[in-house]
This record gives C-alpha cells, sequence and structure tokens, in this order.
C-alpha cells in the first residue's frame, strides 16, 4: 500500500545463500527452534544484516516447549538446548541489541525488536536512523517530509 520495494524469499536460515550486509530488515517468524543448528541461523541472520539493519524475531518461550514436549513426547527446541535466554546470549554476542521484547500469545512466544551493531537501544534511535536513511537515498515519496 506504500508503495515500498521489497525482496521477499525463504532459505536455509542457517546457510544463507546471500551477500553479507545486504539486507535492512529480516523477520523470522517461529523458525529457529525447529532447526538443531539454531545459533548458526542467528549468526547468518546477523551476517546478512546491514549494521543498522532491523531484526523482527518471534519464538516460542521455555513454557511452550513444556508443553510441546508433553504433548508430542519430545521437543527437538529443548534437545538443542534452545530458550529464549540462550537466544537473548546469541542475539547480544552476533551483535544484535534488543531494542524492545514483548510476551505473545498468552505468553508462550517472545517477539523481539533487534538492531544490529546498535550502540542505542531506544526505539526512537532506531526509528530516527532508519528514516534518516531514506532521505539520503531519496526514498521519500513526493510530499513526505523527512525528520529535522
Amino acid at each position: 500500500a506504500r508503495n515500498v520495494p521489497a525482496t521477499v524469499f525463504v532459505g536455509d536460515i542457517t546457510a544463507m545463500q546471500l551477500p553479507s550486509r545486504a539486507f535492512d530488515a529480516v523477520f523470522v517468524c517461529g523458525v529457529l527452534h525447529h532447526c538443531r543448528e539454531w545459533r548458526a541461523g542467528i549468526a547468518e541472520v546477523a551476517r546478512v544484516l546491514k549494521d543498522g539493519g532491523i531484526l523482527l524475531l518471534e519464538e516460542p518461550n521455555m513454557l511452550h516447549l513444556r508443553i510441546e514436549r508433553a504433548l508430542i513426547g519430545h521437543s527437538p527446541a529443548l534437545d538443542a538446548r534452545f530458550s529464549i535466554d540462550a537466544l537473548r546470549d546469541e542475539m547480544s554476542k552476533d551483535g544484535l541489541a534488543i531494542v524492545e521484547e514483548r510476551a505473545l500469545y498468552f505468553g508462550l512466544f517472545s517477539s523481539f525488536l533487534c538492531v544490529k551493531a546498535a550502540t542505542h537501544k531506544s526505539l526512537e534511535y532506531v526509528l530516527a536512523r532508519n528514516l534518516l536513511r531514506a532521505a539520503a537515498e531519496g526514498e521519500f515519496a513526493a510530499g513526505q517530509q523527512a525528520p529535522a
């Protein structure tokens, strides 16, 4: 609706065949906990994001994973030592600063807004940086104004 160009594709999160520092944003919705090598997935996401790029990520928390184990008898995510705490640690190691975290779906999932290599964690900083980058690249639509 906003006429913003975007490239969307599906690939192996642990071995993306994409150039480094090439993307402004990456969206990961409930994928990592299915991967035995989920740490490699986070490293790949960090690798392909530009500095200042945004990661929006949603993954189940420990309660969800324990319910999964109770219902189906196993949990590959728990076997791979996946947890929200481990995910936070791994994102930090890979230079992904958490700007905001929210509980979703009755607290069974967590949602993260992260910025790559951010030294400031405020949401206002992230939004301003991306607006200014868009203004510098001439991406504002006719009549739209850049922030002062």
